[in-house]
């Protein structure tokens, strides 16, 4: 079986799980290819018999996964798994995407889950979930590697069944007040970006935020940055650029990071802890970082200077 692995991943989480489900994949004495998002065309999935798509959630999808989807051509039923790695709140990740792939024509053959380091500017760090992917996680997503490949083999060989209907939405009352929130811009950690050209270092041959917006909105040859030409204000939740920005030419301005960390501080996450506990309880979490770490309250984005991340490196993909 040939099997191609495509992630979208910002901070390193999902590429992470994509590795080790390609090493599950190998064990189960498969070929594998592993691939980002931005080097994928519709015309690569007709080589494999395989398909696995990852992404971390916002909210539920990313733009680009769904823009991704959205231009695929009709499957005919060819085999697909979803994955996903997250801070607190996975639940409407698959629901939202299995009906999307489903309604491309593919059929899945397993879905997963995983939490993840959370570096937002705003938040705390370290972040509650921090500390995760570790080894059990990796040793798990590997597992699951080898698991959609004796599940796709078994749906070949008419001894199973694909994934028929969308999984519900179980989201609890606290978690729907959240994403409300956050849709409607209520409690959006997710600031207003703009750019600051006499920081910018695009004329000594640097372009990363162009290379790594995941919507195309930069294009610095012409003068233009985010959604509107001269700001960014998308709410879908990404400020990418601001984070990879090597001289800290991009910033916050509406509301500010500093404005939005104090709002977070005041309400100490309580909802976030509280939806964690719950999952810990279920065993469905396991909480990695000492009950210290959480002592004083200090944002991510005071924790680093620029850049905060760096661009991921694709090299290791396919080792």
């Amino acid at each position: 079986m040939n099997v191609l692995i495509i992630y979208y991943s910002q901070t390193g989480n999902t590429q992470t799980i994509a590795r080790c489900i390609r090493d599950g994949v190998r064990e189960a004495g498969h070929s594998v290819y592993v691939v980002p998002l931005k080097q994928v065309n519709a015309a690569m999935l007709e080589k494999y018999d395989l398909i696995g798509l990852g992404s971390p959630i916002w909210c539920a999808d990313p733009p680009p996964v769904r823009k991704f989807i959205e231009s695929l051509p009709m499957q005919q039923g060819k085999h697909l798994f979803l994955f996903t790695t997250h801070g607190t709140m996975p639940d409407l990740y698959f629901p939202v995407v299995s009906r999307n792939v489903i309604e491309k024509g593919f059929q899945i053959v397993g879905m997963a889950d995983w939490y993840g380091d959370c570096k937002i500017q705003v938040f705390r760090y370290p972040y509650f979930t921090t500390g995760h992917p570790d080894e059990i996680d990796k040793e798990s997503a590997a597992a699951f590697g080898r698991e959609v490949c004796r599940k796709s083999q078994a749906v070949r060989d008419g001894l199973e069944e694909p994934l028929k209907q969308v999984p519900p939405t179980n989201i609890n009352p606290m978690q729907a007040c959240a994403v409300i929130n956050m849709l409607n811009g209520n409690t959006s950690p997710h600031c207003s970006l703009k750019q600051d050209r006499s920081k910018c270092l695009h004329e000594k041959g640097c372009s990363i935020c162009q290379d790594n917006c995941p919507m195309g909105y930069i294009d610095l040859d012409q003068g233009k940055f985010g959604r509107h030409g001269d700001s960014c204000g998308d709410g879908h939740g990404c400020t990418y650029c601001e984070m990879l920005c090597p001289a800290g030419a991009i910033y916050a301005f509406e509301p500010t990071f500093e404005e939005e960390a104090k709002k977070d501080a005041a309400r100490g996450f309580k909802m976030f802890q509280m939806i964690l506990a719950e999952a810990e309880e279920a065993g469905r979490f396991r909480q990695l970082m000492p009950p210290e770490a959480f002592e004083e309250y200090v944002p991510f984005y005071q924790t680093t200077g620029h850049p905060r991340i760096r661009p991921l490196s694709c090299k290791e993909d396919n080792e």
